[in-house]
């Protein structure tokens, strides 16, 4: 990413400090089609869908600005509480897969004499 996108996206970033504080904000990592950049925006939980919509529109007017001024297109997506709870439901499921898979090449390991600890415990 080129030093002016960069400003670009921390400008937007701090505009939606700006505009809420309390949510957490993280730059993605998969870019599609034409964009610049792609930011994630996680408000609490205990905001409403309401909330999460406002702060996408007023997220969104401020992109305009950014793509006509600089010409540089960045989306921000609003995660809804719901959203955020089904994603965090699927990294889990994720996490305990790489877990299996990752203990059961451990308990081979041991098996042959090639690994001489113990698996970690999945909390």
């Amino acid at each position: 990413m080129n030093t002016v996108l960069e400003n670009q996206v921390q400008t937007l970033i701090e505009f939606i400090y700006e505009l809420a504080p309390e949510v957490q904000v993280e730059q993605a990592n998969v870019i599609y089609e034409d964009e610049h950049a792609n930011l994630d925006v996680y408000p609490p939980l205990t905001w409403s869908e309401d909330e999460c919509l406002e702060l996408q529109h007023r997220i969104a007017e401020q992109t305009v600005d950014v793509l006509v001024d600089s010409g540089y297109f960045i989306l921000a997506y609003v995660y809804t509480p719901e959203q955020q709870i089904e994603l965090a439901q699927y990294k889990l499921t994720q996490v305990q897969q790489q877990w299996e898979s990752a203990n059961r090449v451990l308990n081979k390991a041991a098996a042959l004499g090639l690994f001489h600890g113990t698996a970690p415990a999945l909390a």
